[in-house]
């Protein structure tokens, strides 16, 4: 009888070290609270599913996932070689003006500029200028669209 006692604990560490190491090699999803809801045009659906599209494409082994909520803000999901980067980043984008720069030779960046302060936002990073481009304009039409009253 004590036999199987001890057989019977073997196999309930034996199962708690199975679930640990299976959990442990489950991707960490981040803590995300939904964002709040916004209703889009169908210009604005379009760039932000042309962002998340241009953010599948890796540059340097990160990737990128966006989401958009009511007040202009943008939720930036990073990840690298494929493992969630953290923290993810809500970033309210009223006023802000995407523009690439070159980082010389190695690729090209879109950044978001509010005027008149020396901060931004980095949004994108691509080897393709062509890409950066089109990311750029997507993002322009999203935000610019936080200045129009919605859609009725």
């Amino acid at each position: 009888m004590k036999m199987a006692r001890v057989h019977h604990r073997g196999l309930s560490i034996g199962s708690a070290l199975a679930a640990l190491v299976f959990l442990s090699a489950c991707e960490r999803v981040p803590d995300m609270r939904p964002l709040p809801a916004v209703v889009l045009g169908p210009a604005e659906t379009e760039a932000l599913k042309t962002m998340n599209t241009a953010g599948t494409r890796a540059f340097a082994g990160w990737t990128w996932r966006y989401e958009f909520g009511a007040g202009c803000m943008l939720r930036i999901i990073k990840r690298y070689e494929g493992e969630y980067a953290t923290p993810v980043m809500d970033h309210h984008l009223i006023g802000h003006q995407p523009e690439i720069i070159s980082y010389h030779g190695d690729g090209f960046g879109v950044k978001a500029y509010l005027p008149n302060t020396s901060g931004s936002v980095d949004l994108f990073d691509t080897n393709s200028m062509e890409l950066a481009r089109s990311f750029s304009e997507a993002a322009t039409q999203l935000i610019s669209s936080c200045d129009k009253p919605p859609a009725k």
